[in-house]
This record gives structure tokens, C-alpha cells and sequence, in this order.
């Protein structure tokens, strides 16, 4: 599967590349007649890099490079209009504003280039990129395995039978939530093919499977080369380009576990360098403030500095300002915090938890925090110095939440699963778990943000939590 997903999407690529550059050269011979020598002294120049570029980063965007959008035609060719469109906002903004020689004679070279666009790319995927993939289709004769037993399920069988690549499908319920053993041999006997025909795709509903199981059937399909989909409202956020929510009419995202794990480590560390820089220098007036607020407001010093467990276990210095009582006693956070990990506490909105952003919750009404250090929490203003932990590469800007160590002394095994990514200033939790989940789903969501990292999925994330910051329902 893993070697038919990428020569389908390498044979993309080439197609939509030797697509873009005919229809820039095209749209210039139609303009200007004699553009290599003629009349007219105009020649192709630096904006056919900018059309590329733009092209290509918004039909990666789009999910155009996911195997997934060779399943149904008409998703394809919406998705094709919609990045064609963007790419050319971005291009034509781009060739406008640097004045590009050749499009300042013509801006209808921009035009007619993104047509023409449209018109090769989708005639190269609706025809021999779209056989390419029915054959392999055909060829790989595989299954589709559904593991669950909710409403949902019913509705995720009934629409993957409608859609190309799916076919043959099967569904193993489980008896209840506490029989692992029957879930991963049934997960296990299908994959490695003990009935007619492999299953090349096995979808998990986490809504009838508990976190810990889904994690285990995940890595038990990826060891047998099975694509794994799981469906969970929780990860919503990490399907970025919105394809598979669009494709199969429920939020479903496929897992990918650590692909390409040392190129990820580069692009986001580079990320993280350039965003955290630009945060600092455009904040310092904001930094200022706060520091001043918190100096003449209260006894103790501006920033609070304490220690957190990162990446792999490492120990770091978090940096925040100080939003509570000089020599405040954290005894009464300990306590609920391993209470909470250990499912004696079930954070509702009738609980004295509330989402926090130090941990993922705080005491209601905390005595402890100072008047200026609510108006802080309440903004995630008080988060700002986490911007010099990226910088120093202790902290990510998108990872899990970084954890006290007392709270990694009660973690279960699985648990630790989520000390695999670097820990992050914002995160997936930050921006669609604060509604009151258990401790379990919070691990969950940050596991499999570490399996499906990516650079656009970075940006999505740290673009949805300036809403939540600006409004005020939570921590970025």
C-alpha cells in the first residue's frame, strides 16, 4: 500500500508540474506572438517561479497529493477548482506587488496560465493518474476492515461502500470496551490476510474504543504495512487540508506515524526558530507591560520558573509570568491533578476543574491567583515567556502541554507515549479538548499529534488558538 501511495503521488506531482509549466509558456505564446525572437521583446521570467511555488504548496494544501482524493471524482475536481483559485490569489497578489515585467505588459498572462492550469491538471489526474489508481485497485484486491460498534460506525460503512478504493468491507465489534484481546486478534487476523484477500485499510472508532486499545491496534495494522483511519471529533484539527472530513462526512484521520521522522525534525525546529523570534520582537511592547503589571501589583518576582519533563523525559526550566502569590503552596493542585490522571475525577461542568494552561486544568476560583493573574490566565497572556523556551529548543509552539513531574509519576505505561514529541506552547487539546474530556482523551489527542506531525498542521493549530486566546476560553 505504502509503495502504490507514493508512485501514485510522485506521478502527481511530475503530471502537475510539466502541467503548470506548459500553461505558463502557453499563455505567453498566446499573448505575445513571437516571444522567442518576434515582435514583441516580452520573455517568461522570475513570475513563472512565483505561479509554480504558489501552485504546488496550494494543492498540497488542499490535499491534492493525498491518495484519498483519487476516491471520488467529484470531491477531486472541487478540490482541484479550490486550489487552482488559491494558488492564483496568492500568485497574482505576489506578481502585482513586486511588478513582475512580464505581467506588468499583461496581467492576462495570470489569467489565462491558471486556466490553463485547471484545464491540463484536471484532464492529466481525470485520466491517467485516475487509471493508474483503479488499477492498482483492482490489483491489490484488498479490504476494508471497520473496528467499532457505534451509530457512527453504520454511517462510515454505508458511505465507504459508495466510495472506489473501499470495497469488501467488514465490520468487528467489540463485545465491550474492556475486551482488548478479542479487538487486537480480530485487528490482527485480518491483516495479515488469514481470510481471502489482505486488508490494505482498517478504520478505528474511538467512540466505541477506548484510547489505549486504538493506540495498540494502530501500531499492530502499521507493523503489517495497513493504513489506519481513525474517527474521533477530538483530532479534528490534524486534518488540516479538511479532505477526509469532506470525503467520508465525519471527522476521520489517517494515521501516519512518524513519517519521514528526521526531515520533520528540521522543517519544525525551523518553524519554531523564525515563529518564536518574530513573537518575542513583536510582543516586546506587550512583554513590557505585563512585566511592569505584575512588579507593581504584587510581592515576588515578575517571571514564575519552575520544572517540566520534555522531550523523552528531558528536564527543562518553564518560564511564565508569575500569575499567583509569592510561596504559594501547590499541595491542593497536586492532589487533584493525580486524582484526575487516575480517573477519580471527571472534569464536567458542574466539576471545581476547569481547562488550564499550565497543566489542562486548574482549581475553580483558586484563591492562590493574584487580580492581575486572573486577567492574565483568562488571555493566556501570562504564557508569552514560553516563547523563549521555543527559542532555547525546550518547547515547541504546537506539542503536547509540558508536564510537572509529579504528574509523569502517575502515568500509566501508554501514557508516556505523549514524552515522544517535543512539548508544545499550543497544541490540539488548546484548541478543541477543552470541553471538559477525561485525562485519557487529553493523552490520546497528543499521541496522535505526534504520529501525524506536519509543518501545515503546525500553522493550522497556531492559527486556531489566536481566536481562543483573543476570546478568552483558554490557554494557547
Amino acid at each position: 500500500m505504502v509503495d502504490r501511495r507514493r508512485r501514485l503521488m510522485l506521478a502527481t506531482l511530475a503530471a502537475d508540474v510539466v502541467a503548470i509549466l506548459v500553461a505558463y509558456l502557453v499563455a505567453f505564446v498566446v499573448r505575445f506572438d513571437g516571444v522567442w525572437g518576434g515582435a514583441s521583446p516580452v520573455r517568461p521570467d522570475w513570475s513563472l517561479v512565483v505561479v509554480l511555488g504558489a501552485t504546488l504548496l496550494s494543492f498540497y494544501a488542499f490535499g491534492l497529493y493525498k491518495r484519498e482524493v483519487y476516491v471520488s471524482r467529484p470531491l477531486h475536481v472541487f478540490a482541484l477548482a479550490e486550489g487552482t483559485f488559491a494558488a492564483f490569489v496568492v500568485a497574482a497578489v505576489i506578481v502585482y506587488l513586486l511588478k513582475s515585467p512580464a505581467v506588468q505588459q499583461s496581467r492576462f498572462v495570470v489569467v489565462l496560465t491558471f486556466v490553463l492550469v485547471f484545464l491540463l491538471c484536471f484532464v492529466a489526474r481525470i485520466t491517467a493518474l485516475d487509471h493508474l489508481f483503479r488499477r492498482d485497485v483492482m490489483r491489490s484486491r484488498s479490504r476494508t476492515l471497520v473496528i467499532g460498534r457505534s451509530s457512527e460506525v453504520d454511517v462510515l460503512t454505508a458511505r465507504l461502500a459508495e466510495l472506489r478504493g473501499y470495497a469488501a468491507l467488514s465490520v468487528c465489534e467489540p463485545g465491550n470496551e474492556d475486551d482488548d484481546f478479542d479487538l487486537a486478534r480480530c485487528a490482527l487476523d485480518d491483516a495479515v490476510g488469514r481470510d481471502a484477500g489482505r486488508v490494505d485499510n482498517v478504520f478505528i472508532d474511538t467512540a466505541s474504543v477506548p484510547p489505549r486499545v486504538t493506540l495498540d491496534l494502530v501500531h499492530l495494522a502499521k507493523r503489517h504495512d495497513v493504513e489506519v483511519y481513525v474517527l474521533s471529533h477530538l483530532l479534528s484539527p490534524l486534518d488540516s487540508t479538511r479532505l477526509l472530513l469532506e470525503l467520508f462526512d465525519m471527522p476521520v484521520m489517517r494515521v501516519h506515524l512518524h513519517p519521514h521522522e528526521r526531515r520533520m525534525r528540521v522543517s519544525k525546529r525551523t518553524f519554531d526558530i523564525v515563529g518564536s523570534l518574530l513573537a518575542l520582537i513583536f510582543l516586546s511592547p506587550v512583554l513590557l507591560a505585563i512585566t511592569l503589571a505584575v512588579k507593581l501589583t504584587s510581592r515576588g518576582p515578575v517571571f514564575y520558573s519552575d520544572e517540566r519533563v520534555g522531550l523523552r523525559g528531558r528536564l527543562f526550566r518553564f518560564h511564565k509570568f508569575r500569575s499567583m502569590e509569592e510561596g504559594s503552596d501547590h499541595g491542593l493542585h497536586k492532589e487533584y491533578v493525580c486524582r484526575f490522571i487516575n480517573g477519580e475525577l471527571v472534569c464536567t461542568d458542574d466539576a471545581d476543574l476547569e481547562p488550564d494552561p499550565e497543566l489542562a486544568y486548574k482549581i475553580v476560583d483558586d484563591p492562590r491567583i493574584t487580580r492581575v493573574g486572573a486577567f492574565l490566565r483568562r488571555y493566556s497572556l501570562d504564557e508569552l515567556p514560553q516563547f523563549w523556551n521555543v527559542l532555547m529548543g525546550d518547547m515547541s509552539l504546537v506539542g503536547p502541554r509540558p508536564a510537572l513531574p509529579y504528574e509523569v509519576e502517575h502515568y500509566k505505561e501508554w501514557h508516556r507515549e505523549r514524552l515522544a514529541a517535543m512539548p508544545g506552547v499550543s497544541g490540539v487539546w488548546q484548541i478543541s479538548g477543552r470541553s471538559r474530556v477525561g485525562f485519557d482523551e487529553m493523552v490520546f489527542e497528543d499521541v496522535m499529534y505526534t504520529y501525524n506531525q506536519s509543518i501545515l498542521t503546525d500553522l493550522v493549530i497556531c492559527l486556531r488558538t489566536i481566536p481562543v486566546v483573543l476570546l478568552g476560553r483558554g490557554a494557547a
